[in-house]
């Protein structure tokens, strides 16, 4: 079954089909965060206790996705999200990468806060 999410959420080489990696591929654990920018340290966008990516609900989700501005400090840019690339996208396209991002396991994130 083809999830359109799942195609624009998943990097992927170019080839003549997309293909996804199962969860237990290394390649999945990025969206735990725990990524290292520097300073600045990627978070964890897999699903929380309720089943919500990162945490945020649609609306939350997509004005991060859309402005780029930290949902736990609204006055802040998150820094290393590309957000210039998100948005344009339209609402079907960050629903569906909403609802892939809901649909996959919830996965610890390798970063502790200090």
């Amino acid at each position: 079954m083809r999830r359109p999410g799942a195609t624009i959420a998943t990097p992927t080489r170019p080839t003549r089909r997309a293909t996804i990696p199962t969860w237990d591929s290394p390649s999945r654990s990025y969206l735990a965060g725990g990524k290292e920018f520097g300073p600045i340290v990627s978070r964890n966008i897999t699903p929380d206790e309720h089943g919500l990516p990162a945490g945020l609900t649609l609306a939350e989700f997509k004005r991060v996705l859309r402005t780029g501005h930290d949902p736990d400090d609204p006055g802040e840019l998150l820094q290393v999200m590309p957000w210039p690339v998100f948005q344009d996208m339209t609402d079907q396209d960050l629903r569906a990468i909403y609802e892939y991002l809901r649909s996959i396991p919830s996965l610890d994130s390798p970063y502790t806060e200090p």
